[in-house]
Order: C-alpha cells, then sequence, then structure tokens
C-alpha cells in the first residue's frame, strides 16, 4: 500500500499529466491569438486628430498635426 499522498511508481500522476496538456494547449492558443492580433490593424486619435496612435502591421506609428499659436 502506497503512504497517504505519495504515488506509486514515484511518476506524474493523471491529474498533473492533464493539467500539463491544458497549459500547452493554452499557450498554442496565446500564441495563434498573438499572431491575430499582429496582422491586424488598429487606430486611435485623441484632441480631434491631432494625436493618431496606429498598431499592429504599422505598430508604433504616432503622428501628429502640430499646434499653431495665434
Amino acid at each position: 500500500m502506497a503512504k497517504r499522498g505519495g504515488f506509486p511508481g514515484g511518476g506524474m500522476p493523471g491529474n498533473m499529466n492533464n493539467l500539463m496538456k491544458q497549459a500547452q494547449r493554452m499557450q498554442r492558443q496565446m500564441e495563434e491569438k498573438q499572431k491575430e492580433l499582429e496582422e491586424k490593424q488598429y487606430s486611435a486619435s485623441a484632441g480631434g486628430g491631432a494625436v493618431i496612435r496606429k498598431t499592429g502591421s504599422d505598430e508604433g506609428k504616432t503622428s501628429g498635426r502640430g499646434c499653431r499659436s495665434r
């Protein structure tokens, strides 16, 4: 009889194997979603279009119209 809390044979319990498989599956799904997000393009503007931020295939592009004082 195995000691209480121990695992016969010293191997990983089935529950741990399932947990590892689930973690690997989640990692693959995360990589797929990151690729999808990289392929899409998003933009946002503020200040009536004075600042425009684009991400995705043009990641990091920021433009501004500049300010004029009267």
